[in-house]
């Protein structure tokens, strides 16, 4: 069972973001720890200039909302993915790291995925552009939230990423085929307990016919017996 943890990219102190962007790119690609580079791969950028790609989406940003933030800026998110000693292959860990990048950026953000094999443990390095992250937060901005709005997102965003992960790790599902056999299996049950319930009669309509109300003869009341006491006062 893989151990991850997800954590925002800052330029920090005494740093340029550029500096912070290519240091961990520069890092997780590190040919002696991926196998020479074979064990690297990108989406929706090259990952051999993925440092550059990103700061050239981040001006693309700057340039079209004119905002600029200080150093609380994420540049990028940093997931760190490790797995059991002989649970998995590198081939195997790669490929999943790549598809658990994908559902969370659907398809929206560019990525590098990087599996290291110099430990006992084969471990993913995976980063993520965090620009059309912010889009939405400026959005908000834009549409009269405060700076307290802009924090809460942040803070908001990364909690609901590592929930999520948290999920799937404990239930097993960070393989995509395993999670979407799953959805299949509970969708399907859902909709046949759906058409059992539209099938099934309300209690008063499985009751036994007895016929119209107005055939039903009531029946009359008992008698009440004659005591010992009525007899003596009728023989006088």
């Amino acid at each position: 069972m893989a151990t991850t943890r997800i954590m925002p990219l800052h330029t920090g102190k005494g740093r340029t973001e550029r500096q912070a962007v290519s240091d961990i790119i520069d890092y997780a690609a590190n040919p002696q720890k991926t196998d020479n580079g074979r064990l690297v791969t990108g989406f929706a950028c090259d990952s051999r200039v993925a440092d550059a790609e990103f700061l050239l989406a981040k001006r693309e940003y700057i340039s079209t909302t004119g905002r600029v933030r200080g150093v609380d800026d994420v540049l990028a998110y940093h997931v760190r993915q490790s797995f059991v000693p002989g649970e998995i292959t590198p081939e195997e860990a790669n490929r999943l790291g790549v598809e658990f990048a994908s559902r969370f950026t659907k398809g929206n953000h560019a990525f590098v995925v990087c599996t290291h094999i110099d430990k006992l443990h084969i471990h993913n390095y995976i980063i993520w552009n965090a620009v059309n992250l912010l889009v939405d937060i400026q959005a908000k901005l834009q549409g009269g939230k405060g700076a307290g709005y802009a924090r809460w997102a942040k803070v908001f965003n990364l909690k609901q990423m590592a929930q999520t992960m948290n999920y799937l790790t404990e239930h097993g599902l960070l393989e995509y085929a395993v999670l979407e056999e799953k959805a299949a299996t509970a969708t399907a049950a859902a909709m046949s307990c759906r058409r059992r319930s539209r099938r099934r009669k309300p209690a008063w309509r499985r009751l036994p016919y007895c016929g119209p109300i107005s055939s039903i003869t009531p029946r009359p009341a008992r008698s009440m017996r004659p005591t010992a006491r009525r007899d003596i006062l009728r023989n006088f």
